[in-house]
């Protein structure tokens, strides 16, 4: 097995550069479709989430000159021209924009939606100009994907690998009471608590809570509180109710009927100090394993993903990387290639006293903090030896509010703000499909975390402002 040093994983040239390496070589060309699908173990339903057909743009800030993207009729033209200056981002020629309806009108996926397009995907085949290996790259692997890939290998007489595992691994890595069965047998820590499934009728009302209710009571009797949690989300964690005494046990059991899922997770609160994400990208076979990210998640006072901050403040990363190479020579050997993502929380062991840390789930698929990290990586690069780059930190947001309805709009407006080749901070808009909503994902990149952090929120008031 090819690994590397955990001394070296946490240099932070090196650590950029483990990330460019892991897109493959000069010859390698990958076909990206992010689109964010969500979908529920046993349901043969896959769609992209309503409102997020505009993410597949995302992936434009991970490609490289040769590699292909499809992106959405909301993609501004002027978005594509700011990229193009700080050199993100694939050759024009290589961008395909779709057309017609958004696919989860249809509750449908984007793959799906390229089966049903013939003359699309002959535009895609053509684009396709290296000898090298293929590699479609989903934001997750579901069948439609390999059943996409299946249909380009046919086109182009070529084998088109896809990124992820099977289908079945898949699905088994999103329930998060299995990853902690799994974990516990790789020795890596877990929480403490309990799984508890929810019978709901043919109405969707759950049929009794009472084990949901006394396996609250019980961690909140031993811990003070207690959290609730969906253990069956392909994105983060649905966060029911954080309950600090029990009499908010009936209320957190009310939002447990209004929602869908079947089973939780019942844990102890923790005094979580830093929730870091681990990326590592593994190859096929006996391939390496590498880290290519470590960020430190923001997380919202109900415990919502809001983004990511660079570099982690984690005391216990070594610990977190011995952890998540288990999990990533695991994964491997069960046939998973591809990235994937590792959620840490770190927290003070009452005990010893000392910092400690648990996994809280794995995102076998690609997750918010790859588009930072490697707009991070591709600026370090092209600012010479990463040892001279000032940039050295970065914060991302997600749905920032702002007035602004298009991107020229928002150029105009915020331009002082941007980051452009010669300065050392400034903000990098990488996803602003979603301005006809007012909302757009960003990252400030900076010297420091605190530069990052103050720049932030200066244009969060210049925002609310202008």
């Amino acid at each position: 097995m090819n690994r590397e040093s955990h001394s070296t994983i946490l240099n932070h040239g090196e650590l950029l550069r483990s990330l460019q390496e892991s897109l493959g070589g000069a010859e390698t060309t990958r076909f990206f479709l992010h689109d964010v699908v969500s979908f529920t173990p046993g349901d043969p339903t896959i769609s992209t989430v309503p409102g997020r057909d505009g993410d597949i743009e995302n992936a434009l800030v991970v490609a490289r000159p040769q590699d292909l993207v499809c992106i959405s009729p909301n993609t501004h033209a002027g978005h594509l021209n700011y990229l193009t200056r700080l050199g993100l981002g694939p050759s024009s020629q290589n961008i395909i924009r779709l057309t017609g309806d958004n696919p989860s009108r249809r509750n449908i996926c984007h793959a799906k939606s390229l089966l049903e397009s013939p003359g699309l995907l002959g535009e895609i085949c053509s684009r396709v100009s290296l000898p090298g290996r293929i590699i479609l790259d989903p934001y997750i692997i579901t069948p439609e994907c390999i059943r996409l890939a299946g249909e380009l290998q046919t086109r182009l007489a070529r084998t088109v690998r896809v990124s992820g595992g099977s289908v079945d691994l898949i699905n088994r890595c999103i329930q998060k009471h299995w990853v902690k069965n799994q974990a516990r047998a790789l020795s890596v820590p877990v929480a403490e608590g309990d799984a508890i499934a929810v019978e709901r009728s043919p109405t969707g009302n759950p049929v009794d809570l009472l084990p949901l209710r006394e396996a609250a009571k019980h961690w909140i009797r031993l811990s003070g509180a207690a959290i609730i949690r969906s253990s069956t989300d392909v994105l983060a964690s649905t966060i029911i109710k954080v309950l600090m005494e029990s009499d908010h046990v009936e209320a957190a059991l009310q939002l447990v009927k209004q929602d869908t899922h079947q089973m939780y997770l019942v844990e102890p609160f923790y005094d979580v100090t830093v929730s870091p994400n681990i990326l590592f990208h593994i190859e096929p076979e006996n391939g390496p394993t590498r880290c290519i990210g470590i960020t430190d998640q923001r997380l919202s006072h109900n415990l919502a993903h809001h983004g990511n901050c660079f570099p982690s403040r984690a005391k216990t990363l070594n610990l977190m990387l011995d952890s998540a190479q288990r999990l990533s020579t695991w994964l491997q050997s069960e046939g998973f290639s591809g990235v994937v993502g590792y959620d840490f929380c770190e927290y003070i062991d009452p005990a010893s006293g000392r910092p400690a840390h648990f996994l809280t789930e794995i995102n076998p698929r690609v997750n918010g903090s790859l588009y930072p990290l490697s707009i991070m990586a591709h600026l370090c690069q092209t600012a010479g030896d990463n040892k001279q780059c000032p940039i050295r930190a970065f914060l991302s947001a997600k749905w920032v509010k702002v007035r602004a309805s298009s991107f020229n709009e928002f150029l105009a407006k915020y331009e002082s703000f941007f980051y452009y080749p010669g300065k050392t901070s400034g903000i990098v808009p990488f996803n602003t499909s979603t301005l006809n909503r007012n909302i757009l994902d960003l990252m400030v990149v900076g010297r420091s975390r605190r530069e990052v952090s103050s720049i932030f929120a200066m244009v969060q008031r210049a925002f609310m402002t202008q």
